[in-house]
């Protein structure tokens, strides 16, 4: 082993095992503030469907005493349903009551509770809840941070402002079509040969399919996804067969 493989062997060790910053995926900006998402939340949103955002803080280089956001969304997607923030911590004075929405876009920010005691800091935190549902309509969407004088930023402990990385969503699709499985006819969570059967009767008997498979949608057989299932859906159920 080289010197230098060893180096950064034992920083990786290091990392694995002290989990110091420096291993951290930071950007470089002296902080950043995410829109993050559920590890369970779909990607794909069925109208009515609800949206889980998280307002998060992480990577710091120097404590903050409060932050201050500003974000936009679609409104022909997406339904402001609910804002909060987390309390106390880390932050225990919302500086705008309460989180809500005008048009497309949510403004709010909080800082420490001096009173009560709080005192910067520049841990990871989550600092609030944003609540959406989707709306009946196609299209690719996201929360995101929006361009706005002044701008979304942490503050310092001696009131400077300090301008992190800024995070959106990933983008979102909203259709009817997320509650499709295409190809899995016979909705067991998978597409594989038992499938098969099930796809020729959605072909030549939709009625019967629906009769023999209630809580199935015939449309997981439109597998070139043009609207409807038939015999052109073919060549594309077998490509789902054999995981393309």
């Amino acid at each position: 082993m080289t010197t230098t493989q060893h180096d950064a062997a034992a920083l990786l060790g290091a990392c694995l095992t002290l989990a110091v910053p420096l291993c951290a995926d930071c950007p470089p900006e002296p902080g950043r503030l995410s829109l993050d998402l559920p590890p369970t939340q779909e990607l794909c949103l069925t109208p009515g469907e609800s949206l889980a955002v998280t307002l998060y803080m992480s990577c710091l280089d120097v404590p903050v005493s409060g932050y201050q956001v500003f974000l936009e969304f679609d409104t022909a997607a997406l339904q402001f349903v609910s804002g909060e923030y987390i309390l106390p911590e880390p932050f225990g004075l919302p500086l705008v009551w309460p989180i809500q929405a005008e048009g497309g876009y949510v403004d709010f920010a909080a800082g420490i509770n001096v009173m009560g005691g709080q005192l910067p800091t520049q841990a990871d935190a989550p600092l609030a809840h944003l609540t959406f549902a989707a709306l009946a309509t196609t299209s690719v969407t996201s929360v995101r941070f929006r361009p706005h004088a002044p701008p979304t930023q942490l503050s310092t402990a001696d009131g400077q402002p300090l301008l992190p990385a800024l995070v959106d969503t990933p983008p979102l699709q909203v259709s009817p079509a997320c509650a499709l499985h295409l190809g899995d006819l016979d909705c067991d969570g998978d597409v594989d040969f038992d499938d098969i059967n099930p796809f020729v009767l959605a072909l030549s008997d939709p009625a019967g399919y629906g009769a023999l498979y209630p809580n199935c949608q015939v449309l997981n057989g439109d597998c070139n996804q043009d609207g409807q299932v038939d015999f052109d859906d073919i060549n594309a159920f077998v490509a789902l067969l054999s995981g393309g």
